[in-house]
Protein backbone atom coordinates (compact mmCIF):
# COMPACT_ATOMS: atom_id res chain seq x y z
CA UNK A 1 0.00 0.00 0.00
CA UNK A 2 1.11 3.67 -0.78
CA UNK A 3 0.65 6.90 0.58
CA UNK A 4 -0.14 9.96 -1.57
CA UNK A 5 2.54 12.77 -0.88
CA UNK A 6 2.29 16.13 -2.15
CA UNK A 7 4.61 17.62 -4.71
CA UNK A 8 5.31 20.05 -2.21
CA UNK A 9 6.24 17.62 0.41
CA UNK A 10 10.32 17.60 0.73
CA UNK A 11 11.78 14.09 0.57
CA UNK A 12 13.79 12.28 3.23
CA UNK A 13 17.17 11.09 1.43
CA UNK A 14 18.97 7.63 2.39
CA UNK A 15 22.64 7.49 1.35
CA UNK A 16 23.63 4.11 0.95
CA UNK A 17 27.07 2.63 -0.52
CA UNK A 18 25.47 -1.31 -0.38
CA UNK A 19 22.50 -3.16 0.54
CA UNK A 20 21.92 -1.67 4.07
CA UNK A 21 21.03 -3.78 7.07
CA UNK A 22 17.16 -3.81 7.75
CA UNK A 23 17.42 -1.44 10.58
CA UNK A 24 19.06 1.10 8.69
CA UNK A 25 16.18 0.53 6.31
CA UNK A 26 13.27 0.37 8.94
CA UNK A 27 14.67 3.91 10.32
CA UNK A 28 14.51 5.40 6.84
CA UNK A 29 11.09 4.38 6.02
CA UNK A 30 9.75 5.10 9.58
CA UNK A 31 11.01 8.74 9.09
CA UNK A 32 9.37 9.16 5.69
CA UNK A 33 6.25 8.11 6.82
CA UNK A 34 6.41 10.41 10.36
CA UNK A 35 7.35 13.43 7.82
CA UNK A 36 4.49 12.38 5.35
CA UNK A 37 7.23 12.49 2.66
CA UNK A 38 9.23 10.57 -0.36
CA UNK A 39 12.01 8.60 0.59
CA UNK A 40 14.93 9.13 -2.04
CA UNK A 41 17.44 6.46 -1.84
CA UNK A 42 20.73 7.22 -3.12
CA UNK A 43 23.97 5.84 -4.12
CA UNK A 44 27.16 7.98 -5.04
CA UNK A 45 29.49 5.91 -7.27
CA UNK A 46 32.94 8.14 -6.65
CA UNK A 47 35.40 8.75 -9.68
CA UNK A 48 38.24 6.90 -10.40
CA UNK A 49 41.21 8.35 -9.05
CA UNK A 50 44.03 9.55 -11.18
CA UNK A 51 46.49 7.08 -9.54
CA UNK A 52 45.34 3.94 -7.82
CA UNK A 53 49.45 2.87 -7.50
CA UNK A 54 48.93 3.32 -3.61
CA UNK A 55 45.73 1.42 -3.39
CA UNK A 56 47.09 -2.36 -4.31
CA UNK A 57 45.07 -5.01 -4.70
CA UNK A 58 41.82 -2.36 -4.06
CA UNK A 59 43.15 -0.85 -6.98
CA UNK A 60 41.54 -3.54 -9.70
CA UNK A 61 38.10 -2.42 -8.15
CA UNK A 62 38.56 1.42 -9.59
CA UNK A 63 40.23 0.45 -12.78
CA UNK A 64 36.55 -1.66 -14.44
CA UNK A 65 34.96 -0.14 -17.15
CA UNK A 66 32.23 2.63 -15.16
CA UNK A 67 29.61 1.11 -17.08
CA UNK A 68 29.81 -2.03 -15.44
CA UNK A 69 30.31 -0.27 -11.95
CA UNK A 70 26.89 1.40 -13.07
CA UNK A 71 25.25 -1.71 -13.68
CA UNK A 72 26.53 -3.31 -10.17
CA UNK A 73 25.21 0.41 -8.66
CA UNK A 74 21.98 0.05 -10.12
CA UNK A 75 21.77 -3.89 -9.17
CA UNK A 76 21.99 -3.25 -5.35
CA UNK A 77 19.78 -0.30 -5.83
CA UNK A 78 16.97 -2.42 -6.92
CA UNK A 79 18.04 -5.04 -4.11
CA UNK A 80 17.55 -2.10 -1.81
CA UNK A 81 14.38 -0.81 -3.57
CA UNK A 82 12.94 -4.39 -3.13
CA UNK A 83 13.94 -4.57 0.23
CA UNK A 84 12.15 -1.47 0.99
CA UNK A 85 8.86 -2.74 -0.25
CA UNK A 86 8.89 -5.88 1.31
CA UNK A 87 9.70 -4.56 4.94
CA UNK A 88 7.07 -1.65 4.87
CA UNK A 89 4.11 -4.50 3.81
CA UNK A 90 5.70 -6.62 6.72
CA UNK A 91 5.80 -3.51 9.32
CA UNK A 92 2.04 -2.23 8.50
CA UNK A 93 2.86 0.67 7.95
CA UNK A 94 2.24 2.80 4.80
CA UNK A 95 4.59 2.37 2.15
CA UNK A 96 6.00 5.99 1.16
CA UNK A 97 6.89 6.92 -2.63
CA UNK A 98 10.53 5.55 -3.21
CA UNK A 99 12.79 7.27 -5.71
CA UNK A 100 16.11 5.57 -6.55
CA UNK A 101 18.77 8.43 -7.96
CA UNK A 102 22.39 7.32 -8.40
CA UNK A 103 25.29 9.53 -9.00
CA UNK A 104 29.14 9.92 -9.80
CA UNK A 105 31.29 12.20 -8.33
CA UNK A 106 32.00 13.32 -4.49
CA UNK A 107 29.64 11.30 -1.82
CA UNK A 108 29.42 14.24 0.49
CA UNK A 109 28.74 16.72 -2.24
CA UNK A 110 26.79 15.04 -4.32
CA UNK A 111 24.19 13.75 -1.64
CA UNK A 112 24.08 17.75 -0.41
CA UNK A 113 22.86 18.84 -3.85
CA UNK A 114 20.12 16.47 -3.95
CA UNK A 115 19.44 17.08 -0.29
CA UNK A 116 19.15 20.65 -1.00
CA UNK A 117 14.88 19.92 -1.80
CA UNK A 118 14.88 17.75 1.17
CA UNK A 119 13.90 17.66 4.55
CA UNK A 120 17.10 15.20 6.10
CA UNK A 121 19.50 13.06 5.22
CA UNK A 122 20.24 9.60 6.47
CA UNK A 123 23.43 7.44 6.67
CA UNK A 124 24.23 4.30 8.59
CA UNK A 125 26.82 3.65 10.60
CA UNK A 126 27.93 0.59 11.61
CA UNK A 127 30.64 -1.63 13.55
CA UNK A 128 34.29 -2.58 12.95
CA UNK A 129 36.20 -0.80 10.03
CA UNK A 130 32.85 -0.07 8.64
CA UNK A 131 31.83 2.09 11.48
CA UNK A 132 34.93 4.48 10.98
CA UNK A 133 34.25 4.99 7.61
CA UNK A 134 30.71 5.16 7.81
CA UNK A 135 31.35 8.02 11.01
CA UNK A 136 33.68 9.81 8.62
CA UNK A 137 30.77 10.05 5.61
CA UNK A 138 28.14 11.19 7.85
CA UNK A 139 30.68 13.31 9.05
CA UNK A 140 31.48 14.77 5.43
CA UNK A 141 28.15 14.89 4.81
CA UNK A 142 27.59 17.10 8.22
CA UNK A 143 30.12 19.42 7.04
CA UNK A 144 28.47 20.13 3.92
CA UNK A 145 24.63 19.67 3.81
CA UNK A 146 22.11 22.72 4.50
CA UNK A 147 19.55 20.00 6.18
CA UNK A 148 20.00 17.90 9.31
CA UNK A 149 21.55 14.62 8.84
CA UNK A 150 21.00 11.39 10.88
CA UNK A 151 23.55 8.82 11.47
CA UNK A 152 21.95 5.63 12.37
CA UNK A 153 23.32 2.27 14.23
CA UNK A 154 21.62 -0.35 15.74
CA UNK A 155 17.88 -1.28 15.99
CA UNK A 156 15.25 1.27 16.61
CA UNK A 157 14.32 1.25 20.23
CA UNK A 158 11.50 3.84 21.98
CA UNK A 159 12.94 6.92 24.05
CA UNK A 160 13.28 10.30 24.73
CA UNK A 161 14.43 12.55 22.01
CA UNK A 162 17.72 14.26 23.80
CA UNK A 163 19.30 17.37 22.65
CA UNK A 164 22.92 18.79 23.52
CA UNK A 165 22.62 21.98 25.51
CA UNK A 166 26.50 23.81 25.76
CA UNK A 167 27.28 26.67 27.39
CA UNK A 168 26.66 29.06 25.56
CA UNK A 169 23.02 27.20 24.48
CA UNK A 170 22.15 25.00 21.86
CA UNK A 171 20.55 26.95 18.44
CA UNK A 172 16.99 27.64 17.73
CA UNK A 173 16.91 25.13 15.25
CA UNK A 174 18.74 22.18 16.67
CA UNK A 175 16.37 23.31 19.63
CA UNK A 176 13.21 22.86 16.88
CA UNK A 177 14.38 19.70 15.48
CA UNK A 178 14.42 18.07 19.14
CA UNK A 179 10.84 19.13 19.26
CA UNK A 180 9.69 18.26 16.23
CA UNK A 181 11.08 15.00 16.51
CA UNK A 182 9.40 14.05 19.40
CA UNK A 183 6.36 15.66 18.37
CA UNK A 184 6.39 13.23 15.29
CA UNK A 185 7.34 10.26 17.68
CA UNK A 186 4.63 11.12 20.29
CA UNK A 187 7.77 11.17 23.31
CA UNK A 188 9.72 13.40 25.58
CA UNK A 189 12.52 15.38 25.39
CA UNK A 190 15.57 15.50 27.70
CA UNK A 191 17.74 18.08 27.58
CA UNK A 192 21.47 17.84 28.43
CA UNK A 193 23.84 19.64 29.64
CA UNK A 194 27.59 18.90 30.30
CA UNK A 195 30.30 21.17 33.03
CA UNK A 196 33.34 20.13 34.04
CA UNK A 197 33.58 21.69 36.89
CA UNK A 198 31.97 20.21 40.16
CA UNK A 199 28.44 20.57 41.46
CA UNK A 200 27.55 22.09 44.29
CA UNK A 201 26.56 19.62 46.20
CA UNK A 202 29.74 17.20 46.49
CA UNK A 203 26.94 14.18 46.88
CA UNK A 204 25.37 14.97 44.03
CA UNK A 205 26.04 11.82 41.12
CA UNK A 206 27.80 12.59 37.90
CA UNK A 207 24.40 12.44 36.86
CA UNK A 208 21.53 15.78 38.45
CA UNK A 209 18.09 15.91 37.61
CA UNK A 210 17.54 19.64 37.48
CA UNK A 211 13.56 19.86 36.18
CA UNK A 212 13.84 23.84 37.20
CA UNK A 213 17.19 25.10 35.86
CA UNK A 214 16.12 28.46 34.97
CA UNK A 215 18.73 29.40 31.98
CA UNK A 216 17.90 25.77 29.94
CA UNK A 217 13.91 26.55 31.07
CA UNK A 218 14.78 30.59 29.46
CA UNK A 219 16.51 28.49 26.76
CA UNK A 220 13.70 26.27 25.74
CA UNK A 221 10.51 28.47 26.89
CA UNK A 222 9.60 29.35 23.28
CA UNK A 223 9.53 26.03 22.07
CA UNK A 224 7.57 24.64 24.98
CA UNK A 225 5.06 27.49 24.31
CA UNK A 226 4.94 25.48 20.74
CA UNK A 227 4.57 22.10 22.14
CA UNK A 228 3.04 22.52 25.63
CA UNK A 229 1.89 18.62 24.91
CA UNK A 230 5.87 17.33 25.00
CA UNK A 231 7.42 16.39 28.40
CA UNK A 232 10.53 17.95 29.21
CA UNK A 233 13.45 16.58 31.58
CA UNK A 234 16.49 18.53 32.25
CA UNK A 235 19.61 16.42 33.33
CA UNK A 236 23.19 18.01 33.69
CA UNK A 237 26.41 16.23 34.46
CA UNK A 238 29.85 17.02 36.10
CA UNK A 239 31.76 16.10 33.27
CA UNK A 240 33.09 16.44 29.68
CA UNK A 241 30.00 16.86 27.58
CA UNK A 242 30.76 13.94 24.97
CA UNK A 243 31.66 11.12 27.72
CA UNK A 244 27.42 12.80 29.27
CA UNK A 245 26.50 12.16 25.87
CA UNK A 246 27.16 8.95 25.51
CA UNK A 247 25.91 7.81 28.63
CA UNK A 248 22.52 9.18 27.70
CA UNK A 249 22.48 7.90 24.15
CA UNK A 250 22.12 4.46 25.60
CA UNK A 251 18.47 5.68 26.56
CA UNK A 252 17.56 7.60 23.75
CA UNK A 253 15.82 7.42 20.63
CA UNK A 254 17.91 10.31 18.82
CA UNK A 255 20.23 12.57 20.03
CA UNK A 256 20.17 16.06 18.41
CA UNK A 257 23.36 18.15 17.98
CA UNK A 258 24.13 21.33 16.34
CA UNK A 259 26.92 21.97 14.31
CA UNK A 260 28.02 25.48 13.12
CA UNK A 261 29.49 24.37 10.24
CA UNK A 262 28.95 24.50 6.97
CA UNK A 263 30.98 24.25 3.66
CA UNK A 264 34.06 21.97 2.93
CA UNK A 265 36.31 24.11 5.00
CA UNK A 266 34.84 23.96 7.91
CA UNK A 267 35.70 20.71 9.48
CA UNK A 268 36.90 22.36 12.95
CA UNK A 269 33.41 24.09 13.12
CA UNK A 270 31.82 21.08 13.52
CA UNK A 271 33.21 20.46 17.03
CA UNK A 272 34.31 17.61 18.86
CA UNK A 273 31.22 16.54 20.54
CA UNK A 274 29.49 15.99 17.65
CA UNK A 275 32.29 14.24 15.77
CA UNK A 276 32.61 11.66 19.05
CA UNK A 277 28.78 11.37 18.52
CA UNK A 278 28.97 10.37 15.31
CA UNK A 279 31.73 7.74 15.76
CA UNK A 280 30.12 6.86 19.08
CA UNK A 281 26.49 7.26 19.95
CA UNK A 282 24.48 3.77 20.87
CA UNK A 283 21.41 5.49 19.61
CA UNK A 284 20.85 7.88 16.10
CA UNK A 285 22.49 11.25 15.67
CA UNK A 286 20.71 14.12 14.48
CA UNK A 287 23.75 16.97 13.11
CA UNK A 288 21.54 20.12 12.78
CA UNK A 289 23.48 22.89 11.19
CA UNK A 290 22.93 26.18 12.68
CA UNK A 291 24.45 28.49 10.07
CA UNK A 292 23.81 28.07 6.31
CA UNK A 293 26.18 31.36 5.39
Amino acid sequence: MSTDPTPHNRAVVLAVDSVPEDGLLLFALREAVLRRAPLRVMHVRQRMPLSTEFMGAAAENLLQDPLDLDKAARRQLDVVHGRLTTLARESGDPEPAIEILLSVGNIAREVARASEDAQTVIVGVQGGLGRWIAGRTALALALVSREPVIAVRGPMRPGPIGIAIPRDGASHRAIHEAFAAADLRRTSVRAIRATEEPLADDELPPRHPMRDDADIAEILAGHRGEWPDIDVETVVYSEAAKWALLRESEQLSLLVVGSSAHGPVSGALLGSVAVAMLHHAQCPVMVVPTSTS
